[in-house]
């Protein structure tokens, strides 16, 4: 966890020092992965809104979706 946070942080610090597209990188690749197991939370959350939800079930998008598996075993249980 602190190695994640530290890509964060350190992004921003690159981006302060004056090296701004490598700082950006930095802070992307550390916000996924900090919150990379809230995305499919976000996304299940997501398909439940009526209008985007049934664009997020459309067969091509679902099956690029690596949350549909994770979240397909909690929508059976209720």
């Amino acid at each position: 966890m602190r190695k994640l946070t530290n890509f964060f942080l350190g992004g921003i610090f690159v981006v302060l020092t004056g090296w701004p597209i490598i700082g950006v990188v930095l802070e992307i690749y550390g916000f996924f992965l900090l919150f990379r197991g809230f995305f499919p939370v976000a996304v299940g959350f997501i398909r439940r809104v009526p209008v985007i939800g049934s664009l997020l079930s459309l067969p091509g998008i679902r099956t690029v979706n690596p949350a549909h598996t994770y979240l397909g075993e909690f929508n059976n249980l209720s």
